[in-house]
């Protein structure tokens, strides 16, 4: 049976042989390709050569072999590629080295047998670089000159970069020879892009700013044109039908330059979203792709009649041949580079202390940092603001995949972040005249870092001198004994915490811990967190009496969490009436299914479905 070079065979599910894999030194022509859609295991550790089922060209890589839509895995006795990243004092890209490396397959005879090993010969001059960024414009994270020192170059080759009064980069020079020049229009959006006096791209946009036709040059001139985000029309006569699973791409139909069984193809990817394989509906592998952090393709292999058709890549999102542009709608990235070309687009909403706390999260100020620099964790949907990877997050929080914000940050940055957000609130408050309790007495908040398997990171409440005369909460009552009175000096309650509960018959429970030691069997477990971060993203904790409020300061709502009892209620001063609480979904409860139809429910019902033990 034909074997690896250390003896090893490829194995099929029923056991037969699947395909031979045989290193090709570099130079070299590749055998013809094997079969190797139906490959079940590769009992080998080497890399290898990589032939795709039916395909037209052969991909030799240090990549290891395995099941076809499973990742491969790496040698472990080896470094196929290595990044290394050096950041400035305000989180800028300083330094970025990058290498990669060929291997070649060494035998010999030792005297009593054969020995083999794969050894790291020289690196990949296309793949490995070492960049030098230099910020020294008036825009502080906006890099104006990069100098790549390549393999066996001895001085760097300086790309000098450009902008305009937007922000936007218009282009750069590259050793004083290469030139890019990259056209904006009146919305601070690519309109085409030249090199060398060429045109490279050309894209043209609908009234809500969104891509509708790209005229691009790589084998000749093509032009694409989106319908819609599930069908595109290629020169006119090719149509590929997009195929989702919510927002995903899940599978392209093409057609109908296929003039028989139009094929379908399949996306497998990894945690980020990246194309990792495709297959076709016979279950032959198609495409394989490995990248670095950054989102520059490693491995590159795919089947030569799909090449045009694979263009939806790192994160799922589109790869401009032409200019080695990324494309997510609101902006393009530079994956070279690490950058996009203009800054980040909700910088308005930012200065209002928006989305993932706008400027006063840090890694928002950097304009032009893909994902806070941290691209195998985040991912950026459309440009516009950074999330935890589905993958990366269990299900069950706020949104797809629990709390995927940048203020969910975990460790002491976390910590620290969420402790200047309540310093900052509690000054904004003081601004205005609404002078907060010290919250000094208050128990440390215990912030649920993205989900399990994730650390938990206590936040201390910010000091502050405490009133003349702050009263003491009232003292917790057992379950099983009647709480007693609570002192006059009480703060009351806030809207609707003092009413009656379900099983009470007497006066309603006082205190916090008194509350919840009676009612909380009745009610809901959720995370504090994931409320505030869904009703409430980005806000400080006010100390108000024995609770802590969290409020959005554009809806109003306020998420209170009572400290006594640890558990809390969705508050929305807007609403009149005794039932001025919500649910997690946003709505007030007044109705019920019961029996099939729907019944308004009692006060003693509301109470219990609109109070949620912490979670967290």
């Amino acid at each position: 049976m034909p074997r690896f070079p250390n003896g090893r065979v490829l194995l099929s599910p029923s056991g037969r042989q699947a395909g031979e894999a045989r290193f090709v030194p570099p130079g070299s022509a590749p055998p013809p390709c094997a079969s190797l859609a139906r490959c079940l295991r590769a009992a080998d550790d080497a890399p290898t050569t990589r032939c795709l089922s039916a395909a037209r060209s052969c991909h030799s890589a240090p990549v290891h072999l395995s099941s076809p839509l499973q990742s491969f895995a790496r040698r472990p006795a080896a470094r196929p590629h290595h990044v290394h990243t050096l950041y400035d004092e305000i989180g800028n890209i300083a330094v970025k080295d990058q290498a990669s490396y060929r291997y070649t397959y060494h035998s010999w005879w030792d005297g009593r047998e054969w020995k083999s090993e794969w050894r790291e010969e020289h690196p990949i001059r296309e793949q490995t670089y070492r960049s030098v960024c230099h910020y020294t414009g008036s825009q502080p994270h906006a890099p104006r000159r990069i100098d790549e020192y390549l393999v066996a170059e001895s001085m760097p080759w300086p790309r000098v970069i450009s902008y305009d009064d937007s922000g936007n980069q218009t282009g750069w020079v590259y050793r004083d020879s290469k030139r890019r020049e990259t056209e904006w229009n009146e919305e601070n959006r690519v309109s085409q892009v030249r090199q060398d006096g060429q045109l490279l791209s050309r894209i043209l946009y609908d009234g809500d700013g969104e891509r509708r036709v790209h005229l691009h040059h790589v084998s000749g001139e093509e032009e694409t044109a989106y319908h819609d985000q599930h069908l595109t029309l290629r020169d006119g006569r090719f149509i590929t039908k997009h195929i989702y699973a919510g927002q995903t791409r899940i599978a392209s139909k093409m057609d109908p330059d296929w003039f028989r069984d139009p094929p379908t193809i399949y996306y497998h990817p990894d945690h980020l979203g990246s194309t990792s394989f495709a297959s076709n509906n016979e279950q032959a592998l198609t495409q394989r792709d490995e990248y670095f952090p950054s989102g520059e393709l490693w491995i590159d292999a795919s089947d030569s009649r799909y090449e045009l058709r694979r263009a939806y890549v790192f994160t799922g999102k589109e790869l401009d041949q032409a200019t080695g542009l990324y494309y997510f709608g609101a902006r393009y990235y530079d994956p070279r580079i690490n950058t996009w070309l203009s800054p980040d687009p909700i910088l308005d909403e930012y200065m209002a202390g928006g989305p993932g706390a706008g400027v006063f999260n840090p890694g928002n100020l950097g304009l032009y940092s893909y994902t806070l620099n941290n691209p195998v964790n985040l991912v950026d949907p459309d440009g516009r603001q950074t999330f935890g990877g589905h993958r990366n997050f269990p299900p069950g929080g706020v949104g797809m995949g629990g709390c995927r914000s940048p203020s969910c940050w975990t460790g002491p940055e976390g910590a620290c972040f969420h402790r200047m957000m309540q310093m900052q609130r509690m000054a904004e408050q003081q601004a205005q005249g609404r002078v907060p309790i010290s919250p000094a007495a208050a128990p440390p908040r215990v912030v649920r870092m993205g989900g399990s398997g994730q650390g938990h990171v206590k936040v201390p409440a910010p000091a502050a001198q405490p009133p003349a005369a702050s009263p003491k909460p009232a003292p917790a009552a057992k379950p099983a004994t009647p709480p007693q009175a609570a002192s006059p000096a009480k703060p009351a309650q806030t809207g609707q915490a003092a009413a009656k509960q379900p099983g009470s018959s007497t006066a309603p429970a006082r205190g916090g811990a008194a509350r919840s030691a009676m009612y909380s069997s009745n009610w809901k477990t959720s995370s504090l967190n994931g409320a505030i971060e869904k009703f409430a993203p980005g806000a400080g904790g006010v100390r108000s009496g024995g609770k802590m409020i969290y409020k959005n300061s554009k809806t109003g709502i306020e998420v209170v969490h009572d400290l006594e009892g640890d558990y809390f209620r969705i508050h929305d001063p807007s609403l009149s009436g005794k039932r001025t609480y919500l649910d997690l979904d946003g709505v007030v409860p007044n109705n019920k299914i019961d029996g099939g139809r729907q019944v308004g429910r009692t006060q003693a019902e509301y109470n219990a479905v609109t109070h949620f033990k912490n979670a967290d």
